[in-house]
């Protein structure tokens, strides 16, 4: 009963967030006009692996980027795209905050968990930018959840293989931090043959969709597949800023120059500092390890050049190693390592506030609003009444204006007349 209670709770309060006019206006979606948010909007209903109509004449292949938003949504795709899109958006929410739940109760509070994962800032940032796949942060709740109980188990396999089905990046990031487990268990506590039957079953799970993924991203014709993090290096290192994590954001500093918010909630900080020293004190043997992946993933997420308001301080950080290797540099997006870490703050703030979980919570939530303060972005998406009258191949102009890029919305009224366009993907 209180499983079922604590699930409607965090349902009812997620709804209340996102709002619910909004969520159920078919004219419009939660987020901010962006290309990422038309482009996924476009993608929401697209399940085959090519598109004749993008790309005109010669057309493509893809990988749809977000597989969970498009199951999610799928049943409401009646009821208009718009309020798919957003049901689709609030279940992920919701999912986050139960997969920080059950975390939680592996450390202590499953409330604070719940809430510190699901109003964490990143989470509550990325909700608006349009990267719905930047929502499945709850596949890695729930790995870390099974791993906590049983790193033998199958169920971590299971997990690993939904994680990176989910999300790539978040598929890659569980891989490294499980192959870091993976060697601090083997030489902290010797070898168990056990601990390979949950990477063999993964194996055996991604095989088919890594196989599928990597024909398809050597195709020439291709839709989605962009420049590479030494690309960026090498030819426009500043762009990098928009893409990292800037260091001055963890001491209170707020980015206007980007869509995703990098700072850390101070009273989840407290109680993880709190949880960090309760575990010490116990002298639980965990506690190592879980400083050495928070502490990495959040250098990690700082990107290859440090940056303090935007401006280079460093050009030398550890992700140039990541950069190196051949599928992580297809990774431009250091910011998004926050997801971990925040699932990490989210594991000690549920020990370090256990005794008053209750109060804590509305601490939490209050501060995760008060940083996300303009926060409840919506966009009109009812396409022109011209669309009704195209015949044939279509173009429209201009593709971008002085304030923004308006192929997202070509693409996405093309859904709707279904007549071939010029356009593509962000990344063409």
């Amino acid at each position: 009963m209180k499983f079922v209670m604590v699930a409607f709770g965090f349902a009812l309060c997620t709804c209340i967030l996102l709002s619910p006019e909004v969520i159920f206006d078919p004219e419009r979606v939660i987020g901010r006009d962006t290309r990422d948010l038309y482009d996924h909007l476009a993608l929401l209903d697209q399940w085959s692996l090519g598109v004749r109509e993008w790309s005109f004449p010669t057309g493509g292949s893809l990988v749809p980027p977000d597989i969970f938003s498009m199951i999610f949504a799928a049943p409401f795709m009646s009821l208009g795209r718009g309020v798919a899109f957003d049901i689709a958006l609030w279940i992920q929410l919701w999912l986050c905050c139960m997969g920080g739940y059950f975390v939680g109760r592996e450390a202590g509070s499953g409330l604070i968990g719940g809430v510190a994962f699901g109003c964490s800032p990143f989470v509550l940032g990325q909700l608006y930018t349009g990267e719905t796949e930047t929502m499945n942060g709850w596949t890695l709740a729930f790995l870390l959840c099974v791993y906590l109980r049983n790193p033998r188990s199958l169920w971590v396999g299971v997990w690993l293989t939904l994680t990176c089905i989910g999300s790539w990046y978040y598929g890659m990031y569980a891989c490294l931090c499980w192959g870091i487990a993976f060697v601090w268990h083997v030489f902290s506590k010797g070898w168990d043959n056990r601990l390979l039957y949950p990477i063999f079953l993964f194996f055996g799970c991604i095989a088919i969709p890594v196989v599928i993924y990597a024909s398809i991203l050597l195709e020439p014709d291709q839709l989605f597949r962009g420049p590479t993090m030494l690309n960026y290096l090498d030819v426009n290192p500043r762009a990098l800023a928009n893409f990292s994590v800037d260091l001055a954001a963890w001491f209170g500093y707020e980015r206007v120059d980007v869509g995703h918010d990098d700072r850390l909630g101070l009273t989840i900080l407290l109680l993880s500092c709190i949880g960090m020293y309760s575990l010490i004190k116990e002298k639980n043997t965990k506690w190592r390890l879980l400083l050495v992946l928070l502490l990495g993933t959040l250098l990690l997420s700082l990107g290859p050049i440090l940056h303090w308001k935007s401006e280079p301080l460093f050009s030398w950080m550890p992700y140039r190693i990541l950069a190196e290797l051949p599928i992580f540099s297809l990774m431009r997006l250091p910011h998004r390592w926050l997801v971990v870490s925040s699932l990490f703050f989210a594991l000690l703030a549920s020990r370090g506030g256990r005794g008053l979980a209750f109060l804590w919570c509305v601490l939490i939530t209050f501060e995760g609003i008060y940083i996300n303060s303009q926060g409840r972005f919506s966009v009109g998406i009812q396409a022109p009444r011209i669309i009704d009258v195209y015949d044939g191949p279509v173009l429209e102009l201009p593709s971008r204006t002085m304030t923004g890029d308006l192929r997202g919305k070509y693409l996405l009224w093309q859904r709707e007349h279904r007549q071939a366009t010029a356009y593509s993907l962000l990344m063409q």
